[in-house]
């Protein structure tokens, strides 16, 4: 009978340590696939000058200093949505400079450089443009001849205001255009400094 009882109670303990690792492997398989899924969010562009430092998306919004130094990374802000004007434009609105051209298009102000350099993605690309009058911010949805040179005027739908810019480039890829900021010495202090070092 003594036996019989010791027979019993190992049957018991070894369901009880199998139910215990059975539930620690199904929860640590709940968290793996949570943390991929927050880490699928964020897509990484690897080639920037001398593929030393990735342009990084930043999904969220837009944080004091875009160079990570341990990653060596320049983050631009991610543009989720091209359908702007359908849902903000209001046709009744009348602009004073602004015109709606067959060559007009909405981008996303993705990164804000230095001396009033902007880089807005459209659908074509991205576009590098100075402004000149009015206001931009990282994360503006705007609307205008992105893709032309020149000057032109944009709609800004985050205050509803005209900005005067001028396109230097566009239909760029996020790398060259990041570059192109680099060359002209237009990124920001703390990215310039880390597309110099990269550079050397």
């Amino acid at each position: 009978m003594n036996d019989e009882i010791k027979e019993w109670i190992w049957w018991g303990i070894l369901i009880i340590v199998g139910a215990i690792i059975w539930r620690s492997c199904e929860s640590c398989g709940k968290t793996q696939n949570s943390s991929q899924e927050t880490n699928s969010s964020p897509t990484v562009f690897q080639t920037q000058k001398n593929q030393n430092a990735p342009v990084t998306r930043n999904n969220s919004a837009p944080s004091n200093s875009s160079v990570n130094e341990s990653n060596s990374t320049i983050t631009i802000t991610e543009s989720s949505s091209y359908s702007i004007s359908s849902t903000n434009n209001d046709s009744n609105k009348s602009y004073v400079n602004y015109e709606e051209t067959s060559d007009c298009v909405d981008g996303i102000v993705v990164y804000e450089g230095e001396n009033d350099y902007y880089i807005v993605e459209t659908r074509k690309g991205c576009s590098i443009v100075e402004r000149y009058s009015g206001r931009l911010n990282e994360g503006d949805k705007v609307r205008g001849e992105l893709n032309k040179y020149k000057y032109h005027y944009l709609i800004n739908f985050e205050n509803d205001s005209e900005t005067k810019i001028y396109v230097e480039d566009y239909m760029l890829s996020d790398d060259r255009a990041i570059e192109w900021m680099g060359e002209h010495r237009q990124l920001k202090v703390e990215d310039q400094r880390q597309y110099d070092l990269n550079d050397d």
